[in-house]
């Protein structure tokens, strides 16, 4: 997505270097708010909801004491003044629209984990920008492909190392991304190996999810 982002500056007349900082930012703060929520939701047993209040409560209390020390909150209050239809309106909509889709994300994080929820967002925002380059007519440059195959390569790789895992855990119904499991499902897929291949030359080792005999 940053190599997207840096595609979008050799064809884009409008570079502002804090946009670029901004949405870098939020590509870091992205891959690890998912698995601050997941431990949250596993640690106090919260529901969807209560996670995205908090999560947007603080963001909220973070973004309005920035926008005060800069300046830019009354210019802003002002041009929704002069604009309320269009300005409150989408931002209703906006707002709604938003609420559903993080609540589809948090769920989604609590049923199949951060690595998933990770995965499918990532997918997401690249077929947005696919389907920017259908919608609307803009410049092309072969960066966009480059970008593109790294994505799917990285998406590919994040599915891989899930569907490994979690094939490996089947053996015993043993949860095996939970790392507090991870000893005691370890130790239960040697028990089971080890008496399927009773030979005393029989060594059974763990690395990386996987079981080596």
């Amino acid at each position: 997505l940053i190599m997207f982002t840096l595609a979008d500056s050799h064809v884009s007349p409008n570079f502002d270097s804090r946009g670029y900082i901004m949405i870098s930012g939020a590509l870091v703060a992205d891959a690890v708010i998912g698995n601050i929520q997941e431990k949250n939701m596993k640690k106090f047993g919260g529901s969807s909801n209560e996670m995205v209040l908090y999560s947007y409560s603080i963001g909220s209390v973070y973004i309005f004491v920035i926008t005060i020390a800069t300046g830019e909150f009354f210019s802003a209050f002002t041009f929704f003044l002069e604009n309320p239809w269009k300005t409150y309106g989408y931002a209703l909509i906006f707002g709604f629209l938003g609420y559903l889709g993080v609540n589809v994300v948090i769920t989604l994080i609590k049923v199949c984990g951060a690595l998933v929820a990770v995965t499918v967002t990532t997918l997401r925002k690249a077929l947005t920008i696919v389907l920017s380059f259908i919608l609307f007519s803009k410049p092309f440059t072969v960066d966009y492909v480059w970008a593109g195959l790294i994505i799917l390569l990285a998406i590919y790789l994040n599915l891989y190392r899930y569907v490994t895992v979690w094939v490996t855990s089947k053996f015993r119904g043993i949860d095996a991304t939970s790392s507090k499991n991870k000893q005691k499902w370890d130790a239960e897929v040697k028990r089971i190996v080890t008496r399927l291949l009773p030979s005393s030359k029989t060594t059974v080792f763990a690395k990386d999810g996987l079981f080596m005999v």
